[in-house]
């Protein structure tokens, strides 16, 4: 009980912006899947520890990052135990069509496990478990195509970002230009990502983001544009 209770804490951490202590370091930090191309990627976990940690690997939901959901994607090896100094490699595989109607995304968690929990110094050690997702995106071809609504000046409360395409777009590709007295005022993509808290707006997906977050009024975003960055 004491471990699970500890497994929670680690996770609402992560949620709230407050990095825990990873138990291991992962490479890519995102999984994009062109299956025209390869229905495969390697995952790469590397140990930060001095001590053994359990790792286990399942695919959530990418509208709930905690909900499990059944997806024709396949995780190699599932588990995985790491010793000090140790790197191993999983396979992300994608079991599902050889085309999409558009791009399908997903999490994959990375969940350490609890060691020796039947061990009498269990009851009293304090274990903070480390929990990390990752985004999965998986797409056969097509485009994202982005389109920004700035804020009437009837008082609106939030811009909004929809996609159009038949594929994911990744926030980090765009930034959003607003010109004023003092020049061009630039809000980038991976800022917008992390008030998100999401790296891409899925096919046929819009999303608001409250200018309360931005700091600006409707009226100063008059004439803003949405800009791909090179």
């Amino acid at each position: 009980m004491l471990a699970k209770n500890l497994a929670l804490a680690a996770a609402i951490y992560l949620v709230a912006g407050i990095p825990p202590l990873m138990a291991q370091s992962v490479t890519p930090t995102r999984v994009e899947l062109n299956i025209a191309e390869s229905s495969q990627a390697i995952l790469t976990l590397s140990s930060t520890r001095a001590v053994e940690v359990a790792l286990e690997l399942s695919i959530n939901s990418y509208s709930s990052a905690h909900g499990d959901v059944q997806a024709p994607l396949e995780i190699l090896p599932p588990q995985v135990l790491l010793r000090p100094g140790e790197t191993r490699q999983v396979t992300v595989r994608w079991r599902g069509g050889e085309t999409l109607r558009r791009s399908e995304s997903y999490y994959l968690a990375i969940d350490e496990l609890p060691l020796n929990v039947d061990a009498p110094e269990a009851a009293t050690e304090l274990q903070l478990l480390s929990s990390l997702r990752l985004p999965v995106h998986v797409e056969t071809g097509g485009q994202a195509m982005l389109w920004f609504f700035s804020p009437g000046v009837d008082g609106s409360a939030s811009l909004e970002l929809r996609n159009a395409g038949r594929q994911y777009a990744l926030l980090s590709h765009y930034e959003i230009g607003v010109e004023n007295n003092s020049g061009i005022v630039v809000f980038d993509g991976l800022d917008i990502a992390r008030l998100l808290n999401r790296d891409a707006i899925l096919p046929g997906q819009t999303v608001s983001i409250p200018l309360r977050l931005i700091g600006l009024e409707a009226a100063g975003l008059q004439g803003a544009r949405l800009v791909r960055k090179e």
